[in-house]
This record gives C-alpha cells, structure tokens and sequence, in this order.
C-alpha cells in the first residue's frame, strides 16, 4: 500500500478539518470551508481503501442543494475523532468550533499526537 499521508497537503489559510483513526494510524486533513467534513472524510477514506456505510446529508454550496452520502462517524477500521474548523496563523493552526455534520468537537489528544508527530503546531482554541 503507497504511504498516505498524516496530513493532506491543502494550500489555504483557512477552511474545515477532520481528525481520523484510521487502521492504527492518526490522520488531520484539511479541506475548503465551502464543502461539508463529509466530503474531506470521503477523499481520505477513498484514499486508504477503507470500506465505510454513508448516509445522507444536506449541502448546499451556494448555488445548489443538493444531497452527497458521507462516511458513519465510525466503522471498521475508522473513526472521526474530531472535526472543526481551522485558521492557519503565524505558523500555528488554530483548531475551533465543531461539525454540524457530525456534531463533535477538536480533538486535543489527537491533535497533540498529530503535533508531536509532525513538528506542525496544532492548537485548540
């Protein structure tokens, strides 16, 4: 299996993030602020092959509502630990607010592990 990885390259200052358990591993991706956590959720699962039930959740991007089918908060080999969103600010990465998706907070375990593991400062406000 090719390396994903820990953190998903994501150019913005600003936007959604997702904290994941996944096959033994921690992932924190980031993802624009105009799409649900469900949808940064579905690009990591799809990434690590893993297997996940979905259901159905509102979105509306401005111009359509429409419905997308988005990852359980937990299944087999995976789990949401936390979500938000983020702000990226003098080199640190400001973790806040919650996913109205899937109702759960940042995670501060998690986020310290992700720090630890990647020199990267994750900070929850």
């Amino acid at each position: 299996m090719g390396e994903v990885s820990i953190i998903n390259s994501f150019e913005k200052d600003f936007g959604k993030f997702i904290q994941v358990c996944a096959d033994n591993e921690l992932y924190l991706w980031l993802g624009s602020g105009r799409f649900l956590h469900g949808h940064i959720f579905n690009d990591l699962l799809n990434t690590l092959k893993i297997p996940y039930e979905s259901f159905e959740e509102g979105f509306d991007d401005g111009e359509i509502v429409s419905k997308i089918k988005i990852p359980k908060i937990k299944g087999k080999n995976y789990e949401l630990v936390g979500a938000g969103l983020f702000k990226k600010k003098e080199g640190r990465y400001l973790l806040y607010d919650r996913s109205g998706s899937y109702w759960i907070k940042p995670n501060k375990v998690h986020a310290e592990e992700i720090s630890k593991m990647t020199g990267l400062e994750f900070v929850i406000q």
